[in-house]
């Protein structure tokens, strides 16, 4: 069998450690925070080919900015209660994954998230989540949406670009975009630019 491929990858140093497998699931281990990283400087870039899967363990509390861009073959991705928060384009530019639940948890987010996931259809926002930030769900295919009621605010350009956005479904009182005063009616617009949405569903 191939040996593992391993590092650290704390924010603190070796409080967080990672290892990826001879069958393509990276598993991030510790407590706290990862190191956040510019594009393509993530310890196990070089070999996102071969990362079919990451699991996050329970302990890890923060997601690094870019931890897993341009992963290309990952389809699923394990996150524990204890994260609290993804960073500057996370998951951008992973063009295999599909599906994606943002847990409940998770209270803050970078910009750009999943940028450029050019399969993902299917996102659950769970009951919990208070932002949306800016450029989040950019360029991606997905035909709708379901924003929580617990939202309070989408940046401009939450969905830019998402040329197959057709239906937005708000569970709160009010129009959302609307949530982010001092925003006006023709700024409110640019969070859903280049759309085909007709409407929104409160």
């Amino acid at each position: 069998d191939t040996v593992p491929i391993s590092g650290t990858c704390g924010a603190d140093g070796d409080n967080l450690t990672w290892k990826l497998s001879d069958t393509g699931t990276l598993t991030i281990s510790g407590t706290g925070a990862m190191k956040d990283y510019l594009q393509g400087e993530a310890p196990w870039y070089d070999l996102r080919a071969q990362i079919k899967s990451v699991v996050i363990e329970n302990g890890i509390t923060i997601v690094s900015q870019f931890g897993f861009h341009n992963c290309d073959a990952l389809t699923s991705v394990t996150i524990p209660d204890s994260v609290t928060s993804f960073h500057t384009g996370t998951f951008s530019d992973c063009d295999a994954l599909t599906s994606f639940t943002i847990p409940p948890q998770v209270k803050s987010m970078g910009q750009g998230v999943f940028t450029g996931c050019s399969n993902l259809t299917n996102v659950t926002i769970s009951a919990g989540v208070e932002i949306i930030p800016a450029n989040t769900f950019a360029s991606t295919p997905l035909t709708s949406i379901t924003i929580p009621a617990s939202v309070k605010n989408i940046a401009l350009y939450a969905f830019y670009h998402c040329e197959k956005l057709t239906t937005v479904n708000y569970l709160g009182l009010e129009d959302p975009v609307m949530i982010n005063e001092p925003y006006n009616k023709e700024e409110a617009k640019r969070v859903f630019q280049d759309c085909n949405i007709s409407g929104i569903t409160v």
